[in-house]
């Protein structure tokens, strides 16, 4: 199991930094280096075993949603977050879950999502990971099993 916190050093926010030291399994990695580094995080994680659970740099989970995601046996869990204009974001990457099983099941899913290019985007750039991510798994029949609300912390005015 990886618990992967995704984040640029000029947008952690704090409250989410304090949550991956006080939980202490958190593997914090710098994707600040190009606009396909998220990717090429999600990507080699893909293919070592076990669950992969993300938390991205400005999310703040629910008190014990990890730990129940982690024990959950639906293949792809969600926690829904409010994104810009108040929508709610439910096959997002903010906390996100994948298990080995799905893993398992999908495992050229990163290939595939890799080569997407057809919605305004290069391919493997991380604007569009989630909604790359998401086309996928629900083309093939997945739908991800939705947890207790994150918390955003992205201010939307500040920092579109």
């Amino acid at each position: 199991m990886t618990v992967l916190l995704p984040y640029t050093p000029d947008r952690i926010e704090h409250r989410t930094a304090e949550w991956a030291y006080e939980r202490g399994d958190v593997l914090a990695v710098n994707v600040a280096g190009s606009p396909t580094a998220y990717y090429e995080l999600l990507a080699a994680h893909w293919r070592e075993p076990g669950d992969l659970l993300i938390v991205e740099h400005d999310m703040l989970p629910a008190d014990g949603c990890v730990d129940e995601m982690l024990k959950c046996r639906w293949g792809w869990c969600t926690a829904t977050y409010t994104i810009a204009n108040g929508q709610q974001c439910t096959d997002g990457l903010g906390v996100a879950k994948f298990s080995a099983t799905l893993k398992q099941l999908r495992p050229q899913l990163m290939d595939e999502v890799g080569a997407i290019a057809d919605d305004g985007l290069p391919a493997k750039d991380w604007h569009r990971l989630d909604t790359r991510i998401s086309r996928i798994l629900r083309g093939a029949y997945h739908q991800p099993h939705v947890h207790a609300p994150a918390e955003h912390l992205h201010d939307y005015q500040a920092r579109p």
